[in-house]
């Protein structure tokens, strides 16, 4: 399943790179999402709780984010498994940071999502409609970080 989308965060691009340079920290604003640890370099390991109609998911899995500050780029490649039901998801998520103006900050969702097992039997419009409610959460809790000094 791939889709886009693009947040408008009210804060300078500096301050939204500097929050998206946390990456735990960062991984938190995501709706669901808890303990996530740095394994070294650019890998990490966390989960996620999921919720898609009357069925939940529990994830664990580890992940690859790439970073080109310079360039505003950010690359998530990840994989999780929920052991009690023997699906998974793969996922890549690009996220390009572009300054609208001095004070607002847009960033543009690029993601690439797989649904492995009985999972993957799920409905579609379930899942997109999930996925964007996160990111629209995490939108607002970016913001809410970037704007408290």
């Amino acid at each position: 399943m791939k889709f886009d989308q693009r947040l408008t965060v009210r804060a300078p691009k500096e301050a939204v790179d500097r929050v998206l340079a946390d990456v735990p920290r960062v991984a938190s604003f995501v709706p669901g999402v808890e303990d996530v640890k740095p394994l070294g370099g650019d890998d990490y390991e966390g989960k996620v709780r999921v919720s898609l109609g009357p069925m939940s998911f529990r994830f664990a899995g580890k992940g690859e984010v790439l970073r080109d500050a310079a360039a505003g780029t950010w690359r998530l490649k990840a994989h999780a498994k929920d052991a009690r039901i023997g699906g998974g998801v793969d996922a890549t998520i690009a996220v390009q940071v572009i300054a609208v103006d001095a004070s607002t900050t847009d960033l543009a969702i690029d993601a690439d999502v797989t649904m492995l097992g009985r999972i993957g039997d799920m409905g579609q419009p379930i899942m997109r409609r999930k996925a964007k409610s996160m990111i629209a959460e995490f939108g607002k809790r970016l913001q809410a970080a970037a704007t408290a000094g």
